[in-house]
C-alpha cells in the first residue's frame, strides 16, 4: 500500500529527498484545496551541456519548467518517476529550475533529480518554495522537524529534562511510598481480599475527587459526541452520517446516553448531564476492570498476586484512565470488548460450552460492534480461536454450529443492521467523517508520511505532547502511557489540568510496564510458533490486529492525531495478561536484587501516575479550564471565573486574555480596552495581549499606535496567525499596500486557503501595479469559498 497505492500518501524513497513547504505545525482540521506550491532552485553550468537527464515526481500533479521552457508535466501514478531529456532547455551560466505542484488532500511535495554530465541537481534545502502566494521560503525535507515557535498553540509543552527538574523532590517522596507499598504487599502476601479492597478504593477515591472537574470541551471531539446524543433525546431518531461530525460512529453509546439524560433530566451539555456522564463512565470502567479481572483469573487460575498485578495495570493504565475523564464512546467498546474475550476464555476452556455462553459472546461482539467500528478487529482472533480449539477436538458439524454459529449469527443480527444502513446511504459500510461521501474532504498535518516516521522512536522520552507528528510508534507510546494528545485539545491553554510535570517523567517510568508487555508478547509468539494454543491466539491476536488496523487507518488518513492507543481498549484484558507474562519471565531468570528494582519501578510509576492524573480542583489550570468552556458555551459567568483564576495566578497570561476576551462577549468593550492596555503597559511580552491593545487603538482610529503594536506583536510571536491576520487588515485599512503584502504573506505562511488574506492582498497588488499577482491570488480566493 506505501509503496505502489497512488491513494495512500506515503513518499517512498528514491534517488532524490522530497521537499515540501516549512508549514508551521497545526493541529487543527485543514479544507481540501488544489492550491499551488512553486518550488524553484537556481545553478550554474560552466558550459551547455550535450545530454542532461531529469528525473522526477510530485505529489500529487504538477509541471516542471527550465529557464521558463515547459519541460513535463505529471498527473497520473504520482509515486512512479517520470523522465525527460532537457539539455536543449540549459544553458551556460546561470539556470533556474521550477515547479508547480498541486495537492489537495496534503502539502504539494517535490522528488527531482538533474543530471547533466558529471553535473548533479538534486531536490533539497537549497531550493526555495512558496505555497499559495506565501512567503518564499527554503524548502523542508519531507518528514523532518519544525519546532513550533511563540504563537504557535504547540508551543509551550512540557520537555522531560525541565519536568523532571521540576519534579524531582516529588519522585523523592514517590520512591518512598512505592517502597513502603512493596513493603507492605510483601507482608500482606497471605490476605489477597486486601489488595483488593486497596485497590478498588484507591480507583474509585482518584475519580470521584475529580468528578466536579466537568467541561463539555474535555476529551476528543467532545461536544460532537454530546451532540449525537442531544439529537437521539431531542428527535427519538438516529441521524445520518452526514448530519453530525462524530455521527458516522455507531449508535449504542449516544443511545444509551440518551435514556440516561432523560432519566436524570438533563440535556448533554448541562452541568447535570455531564455528571451523569462521568458517572456513567465510573460504572463502565468499574465494569471493565472487573471483567478484566475475571478474564485473568481464567488465564492465571489460582495465582491471585498476577490477577491482582494484571487488574491493577487495567484500572491505572493512563489510556484507561483518561478516557474515563472524557466524553467518548470508546469506554464502552472496551467494555463490550473485554466482555467479549472473557467469555471466548470460558468457552475455551469448557470441554462443551453451554449455548448461553456462546449466546452471551455473540451479545458481547455485537454490542462492541454496535458501539464502536474498530470493535470489528475483534472478530478474527475470537473466531479463529474457537475454529482451532474445535478443530483440535474434532467436533461434530453440531458443535460448531452451537458455538461458531450462535455467536456469529448474534453478532450480525445485533450490529449488522447499523453497517447495512450505513452502506445503503453512503456506498461504504465504514464511511466516517474522513470520506468525502460524508463530509466535505479536509486533511490534517502532516497530510503524508515517509520511512522515517515508523522506523524512528525516542520523541515520547524528550518532547512527548503531539509528538504523532513525527513518528508512528510515539504517537502510539504516549497515548498509552499518558494523554499524548491532551484530550484533543490544540494548545497548551484549556488543556486538561492534569499534573503535566508528573506526566512527563511518567513516560519514562513507563518503559518498564512497556518493557513487560513487549517480552510477554514475544513469548507468547514463540509458544504460539511451538505449539499452537487458543488462548495464545487469543492474547497475541487482538493487540496484534490492532496494532494492524491502527497502522493501515494511519497510512489511509496520514494525520497526527490518526495513530492513538485506546482504539485499542477493547484489548486492555490482553495487553495485562502479557505484562503479567512478561513479569514472571524476568522474575524466573532475574536476580532478586534485581526483581526488587524493577518492582521498585513499577511502584514508582504507579504512584507517580496516580498523582499526574490527580486534579488540583482550586489550582488555576482547572478554574481556566472550568472558564474556558463556559465562555465558549457562551455563559455570562465565565467573566467571573476568569477573574478568579486571575487572583489565583497573577501572571496567568491566558486567564487574562480571555477575561478581556469574556468582557467584550459581555459587552463592557470599555472596560476590557481599559484592561489591556494596562495589562500590556506591565506585561511588555505578552504578544496577545499587545494584539489586543493594538485593536483597541484601530477602533479609536488610531492605526499608527495599532500597527506599531501588531508589529511588535508578531515578532514576539511569529506563528501566531490571529496576530499576522490582525496585522494584515490595519496595514489595509491604513492603505500601506507594500506592508499589507507583507503581512498577507505571513498569514498565508500559515494558513494556504485563507480567503480573506487572498482578497486583501489581490487589492493591494492592484493599487501596487502587480496586476497578474492580484489575478493569481483572487482565483485562490474563489478556489478556496468553492464548495
Amino acid at each position: 500500500m506505501a509503496w505502489w497505492q497512488d491513494k495512500i500518501q506515503f513518499l517512498p524513497p528514491g534517488s532524490a529527498p522530497w521537499i515540501v513547504y516549512p508549514l508551521p505545525l497545526d493541529a487543527h482540521a485543514i479544507p481540501a484545496l488544489e492550491l499551488p506550491a512553486e518550488f524553484r532552485c537556481q545553478f550554474v553550468l560552466p558550459e551547455k551541456p550535450a545530454a542532461a537527464q531529469l528525473e522526477w515526481r510530485c505529489f500529487k500533479r504538477g509541471e516542471i519548467r527550465i529557464n521558463g521552457t515547459t519541460i513535463t508535466t505529471n498527473a497520473a501514478h504520482w509515486k512512479s518517476f517520470s523522465h525527460a531529456e532537457t539539455a536543449s532547455a540549459l544553458r551556460a551560466g546561470t539556470n533556474e529550475i521550477a515547479a508547480t505542484v498541486w495537492a489537495g488532500t496534503g502539502p504539494p511535495a517535490l522528488c527531482v533529480k538533474l543530471t547533466a554530465s558529471e553535473f548533479i541537481l538534486k531536490s533539497d534545502t537549497s531550493w526555495t518554495v512558496s505555497w499559495a502566494g506565501s512567503q518564499r521560503l527554503p524548502a523542508m525535507i519531507a518528514g523532518e522537524d519544525l519546532p513550533p515557535r511563540p504563537g504557535n498553540g504547540l508551543f509551550g509543552f512540557e520537555q522531560t529534562g525541565e519536568a523532571l527538574r521540576r519534579a524531582l523532590p516529588l519522585e523523592g517522596l514517590f520512591a518512598a511510598l512505592a517502597a513502603a507499598g512493596v513493603f507492605a504487599g510483601w507482608r500482606l502476601r497471605r490476605t489477597p481480599a486486601i489488595c483488593w479492597l486497596i485497590l478498588a478504593v484507591a480507583w474509585v477515591v482518584l475519580l470521584a475527587h475529580n468528578l466536579p472537574y466537568r467541561t463539555d470541551t474535555l476529551g476528543f471531539d467532545a461536544r460532537r459526541h454530546l451532540e449525537y446524543a442531544d439529537y437521539i433525546q431531542k428527535n427519538h431518531a438516529l441521524p445520518l452520517a452526514g448530519q453530525g461530525w462524530e455521527m458516522f460512529q455507531a449508535p449504542l453509546n449516544y443511545i444509551l446516553w440518551s435514556k440516561l439524560l432523560t432519566i436524570v433530566g438533563a440535556a448533554a451539555g448541562e452541568d447535570a448531564g455531564l455528571r451523569a456522564l462521568r458517572c456513567w463512565n465510573i460504572a463502565i470502567g468499574a465494569a471493565t476492570i472487573a471483567l478484566i479481572a475475571a478474564g485473568l483469573a481464567l488465564l492465571f487460575p489460582g495465582q491471585w498476586k498476577k490477577q491482582i498485578a494484571g487488574a491493577t495495570l487495567a484500572a491505572f493504565a493512563p489510556w484507561h484512565l483518561c478516557l474515563l475523564h472524557y466524553t467518548t464512546n470508546e469506554l464502552l467498546a472496551g467494555m463490550w470488548g473485554a466482555a467479549a474475550l472473557c467469555l471466548t476464555l470460558k468457552c475455551l476452556q469448557a470441554e462443551s460450552p453451554p449455548p448461553r455462553w456462546c449466546a452471551a459472546l455473540g451479545v458481547a461482539l455485537g454490542a462492541a460492534c454496535l458501539t464502536k467500528a474498530s470493535a470489528v478487529v475483534l472478530l478474527p482472533p475470537i473466531f479463529v480461536a474457537l475454529a482451532c480449539r474445535l478443530a483440535a477436538r474434532r467436533a461434530p458439524p453440531a458443535a460448531w454450529l452451537n458455538t461458531v454459529g450462535t455467536a456469529l449469527i448474534l453478532t450480525v443480527a445485533i450490529s449488522g443492521w447499523h453497517y447495512a444502513r450505513v452502506w445503503r446511504h453512503y456506498g461504504n459500510p465504514l464511511a466516517g467523517n474522513w470520506d468525502p461521501a460524508v463530509f466535505k474532504a479536509w486533511w490534517q498535518q502532516p497530510g503524508y508520511l515517509t520511512p522515517r516516521y515508523f522506523l524512528s522512536f525516542g520523541r515520547a522520552f524528550t518532547s512527548p505532547f503531539f509528538s504523532g507528528f513525527h513518528s508512528f510508534w510515539d504517537a502510539l507510546y504516549t497515548t498509552m502511557w499518558g494523554d499524548g494528545l491532551v484530550g484533543g485539545w490544540s494548545s497548551v491553554a484549556g488543556r486538561p489540568p492534569w499534573n503535566y510535570d508528573l506526566m512527563t517523567v511518567g513516560f519514562v517510568l513507563a518503559l518498564a510496564p512497556m518493557t513487560l508487555t513487549l517480552a510477554g508478547a514475544a513469548l507468547m509468539l514463540k509458544r504460539l510458533a511451538q505449539a499452537p494454543r487458543a488462548e495464545v491466539i487469543i492474547l497475541t491476536g487482538a493487540p496484534m490486529l490492532f496494532l494492524f488496523a491502527v497502522a493501515v487507518m494511519t497510512l489511509k488518513l496520514p494525520f497526527y492525531a490518526q495513530a492513538k492507543s485506546f482504539y485499542a481498549l477493547a484489548a486492555l484484558l490482553p495487553c495485562c495478561a502479557l505484562a503479567v507474562v512478561g513479569f514472571d519471565f524476568f522474575a524466573s531468570r532475574l536476580p532478586r536484587w534485581a526483581m526488587l528494582a524493577l518492582t521498585l519501578w513499577l511502584g514508582l510509576w504507579l504512584v507517580n501516575n496516580y498523582a499526574a492524573f490527580w486534579i488540583k480542583l482550586d489550582s488555576a489550570p482547572a478554574r481556566l479550564g472550568m472558564a474556558m468552556a463556559k465562555y465558549e458555551d457562551g455563559r455570562q459567568d465565565a467573566t467571573t471565573d476568569f477573574a478568579t483564576a486571575l487572583v489565583s495566578d497573577p501572571n496567568n497570561s491566558t486567564a487574562a486574555e480571555y477575561l478581556a476576551f469574556a468582557e467584550i462577549k459581555a459587552g463592557q468593550k470599555e472596560q476590557s480596552a481599559d484592561f489591556v492596555q494596562h495589562w500590556a503597559a506591565r506585561h511588555p511580552d505578552d504578544s496577545v495581549m499587545d494584539a489586543m491593545a493594538a485593536a483597541s487603538f484601530a477602533q479609536q482610529g488610531d492605526l499608527t499606535n495599532a500597527l506599531r503594536l501588531i508589529e511588535h506583536a508578531s515578532a514576539l510571536a511569529p506563528d501566531d496567525f490571529a496576530i499576522s491576520q490582525a496585522w494584515m487588515r490595519f496595514a489595509h485599512a491604513a492603505r500601506r499596500e507594500a506592508e499589507t503584502v507583507q503581512a498577507g504573506e505571513f498569514v498565508l505562511h500559515d494558513h494556504p486557503e485563507n480567503v480573506e488574506a487572498h482578497k486583501i492582498m489581490a487589492e493591494a497588488l492592484l493599487s501596487l501595479g502587480q496586476t497578474n499577482a492580484a489575478n493569481l491570488h483572487l482565483g485562490w480566493a474563489r478556489a478556496a469559498r468553492s464548495p
